[in-house]
C-alpha cells in the first residue's frame, strides 16, 4: 500500500464538504464539528489519531485542544497540503481546519459553525490571522503518519 499523502488529506477532506455543523458529530453528510472533520478524515486514511475527549465544550479552555493535537501531531514550520491548523476565534485556541490548495493559492476546509458546515476557501489574511502562534511562530501540524 502506498503513503499516505497531503493530497490524500485533502482529497478525503473534501468528501466531508457540504456535511453539515454539529457539535460533536462524527458522520459525513449528516454532522461533524471542527475536530471530528480531522479526526473523521485522518481515520478514513487508516492515520492513527484519538478524538477529543468526549463532552469537550464549544467554548475553548485554552489548554485540552492543544494539547490533544500536540500529544499526537507533529508540529511543521510552514504551511503544506493536508496539514492541521490551530485557530481561534477570540485569543484561544478553539477551531481546527485542514490546508488545502487552490488555484489562487492555499486554502482551508473546516466545519464552520458560523455558516453550519464543511466548507473550503481561501486561507485569506483574515483567516491567517486567526491561526493561533507562539514565540516559534504558527501553530501549523502533521498529520501522524505522514
Amino acid at each position: 500500500m502506498n503513503p499516505v499523502t497531503g493530497a490524500d488529506v485533502v482529497a478525503e477532506a473534501r468528501r466531508w464538504l457540504g456535511t453539515p455543523w454539529r457539535h460533536q458529530a462524527r458522520l459525513r453528510g449528516v454532522g461533524v464539528d471542527c475536530g471530528g472533520l480531522v479526526v473523521c478524515v485522518a481515520e478514513a486514511l487508516g492515520l492513527l489519531v484519538q478524538d477529543h475527549p468526549p463532552g469537550y465544550a464549544r467554548l475553548p479552555d485554552g489548554v485540552s485542544l492543544r494539547a490533544c493535537v500536540e500529544g499526537q501531531c507533529r508540529r511543521i514550520p510552514d504551511l503544506e497540503p493536508g496539514a492541521v491548523l490551530l485557530m481561534r476565534w477570540a485569543a484561544q485556541p478553539q477551531h481546527l481546519a485542514i490546508v488545502s490548495t487552490l488555484p489562487e493559492g492555499w486554502g482551508i476546509i473546516h466545519a464552520w459553525a458560523g455558516i453550519r458546515r464543511v466548507v473550503e476557501h481561501g486561507l485569506t489574511a483574515e483567516w491567517r490571522d486567526r491561526i493561533v502562534q507562539d514565540a516559534a511562530g504558527p501553530l501549523i501540524y502533521r498529520l501522524p503518519g505522514l
